[in-house]
């Protein structure tokens, strides 16, 4: 009886386990867009991964800097950075448009990333630029609605 009873619990501790890891798994989804998810084809995890590695890092440092060499050949070697987000839920996108780097904006539009990206507060990077009052950024951002 105590054999089940232990077992049991090992059952329920798994189980609990196994709802963390996939509500973990489906919180990170819901921050990718749909085009992000269908293009990236690449799990959840594997982003993650990519956002805490020195190249992840990087990246999001770079187009916060505005370096714009360094976005774009990051970039080509690697479309997934696009996916990446700093542990707010901000994306490179997000990060160009708080720090007013209108081309790394268009850079990372044109090679997919998403406007309507949400970081961990629900803002996307189209909200932010009209809190901010930034025009031409609200343009661009606005001509590339998917």
């Amino acid at each position: 009886e105590r054999m089940k009873s232990a077992n049991k619990s090992q059952l329920e501790v798994e189980k609990i386990a196994i709802e963390k890891k996939t509500q973990e798994h489906l919180e990170l989804l819901a921050r990718l867009s749909f085009k992000e998810q269908a293009f990236y084809g690449k799990s959840a995890e594997d982003i993650k991964n990519l956002a805490e590695s020195t190249e992840g890092k990087d990246f999001l440092n770079n187009c916060s800097c505005g370096y714009i060499d360094k976005v774009f050949s990051a970039v080509e070697q690697n479309p997934l950075l696009l996916a990446v987000s700093s542990s707010n839920g901000n994306k490179g996108l997000h990060w160009a448009v708080i720090t007013n780097h209108l081309n790394i904006v268009a850079l990372l539009i044109s090679k997919g990333a998403s406007p309507l990206a949400i970081n961990g507060d629900g803002k996307s990077p189209l909200s932010l630029a009209k809190s901010k009052g930034l025009k031409d950024m609200v343009e661009v951002l606005e001509k590339n609605l998917v």
